[in-house]
């Protein structure tokens, strides 16, 4: 895959004519970012110029500059947010409160539930397929502990939104929102995609948007 992408920079590569318009390569982490970094050093006697190589986040990060938004903040405060509302759910506090670390499992769910694109919206709508869920295997505790946990999601998002915090689902959800308007501008000639073994829905949402509205710096 390496080589491929090699390959393809190559082929892809700015001339001088085109520096103010980069190639971009857009990777999961930051080793990886470095990975191709050294590859391509590596692969050429010099630096490539026009070429970016960039996590999802800093591009995200780049979008939201170039709107003159602050990227948002706040992953502790998440965690602190999630942890006092799971508190205040007795499905949760009966099984969980006595806990030491008790509601660190609450606090990856509601993770999950937002990189997955959760937002308060959905909450009425969860919460009714909940209520209609009949079946033997899922008993009503779990089905309670379960829109205990969207609850929390929900008043957690809004809070934050709020305190002005977010976390990584939340910066790359705001940066793909900008791009998809046309308010966030992607400018580049051409957007290369390496590394990505799987994404979170909020992440693909953002890969999409950068394939689809690239435009030139």
């Amino acid at each position: 895959m390496q080589e491929l992408l090699l390959e393809e920079i190559a082929r892809a590569a700015p001339g001088i004519e085109d520096l103010g318009s980069p190639l971009r390569v857009i990777v999961p982490s930051e080793a990886l970012r470095r990975h191709v970094l050294t590859a391509l050093m590596r692969d050429r006697s010099r630096a490539l110029a026009g070429v970016l190589v960039q996590t999802l986040g800093g591009a995200a990060t780049e979008i939201l500059r170039g709107s003159e938004l602050p990227p948002p903040c706040g992953e502790t405060a998440y965690q602190i947010l999630v942890r006092r509302r799971a508190a205040s759910e007795p499905e949760l506090q009966a099984g969980l409160g006595e806990l030491e670390n008790g509601f660190d499992g609450v606090v990856a769910t509601v993770r999950d539930l937002l990189d997955a694109g959760f937002e308060p919206i959905h909450e009425e709508a969860l919460l009714e397929q909940l209520e209609a869920i009949s079946s033997p295997v899922v008993t009503s505790r779990r089905l309670k502990r379960a829109a205990a946990i969207i609850r929390v999601a929900a008043t957690v998002e809004s809070e934050a939104s709020q305190l002005h915090a977010g976390r990584t689902s939340t910066l790359l959800r705001q940066a793909a929102e900008l791009v998809l308007s046309g308010t966030g501008k992607f400018g580049c000639r051409k957007v290369l995609i390496h590394g990505f073994a799987d994404a979170t829905a909020v992440a693909a949402d953002l890969i999409e948007a950068c394939l689809l509205y690239t435009s030139p710096s």
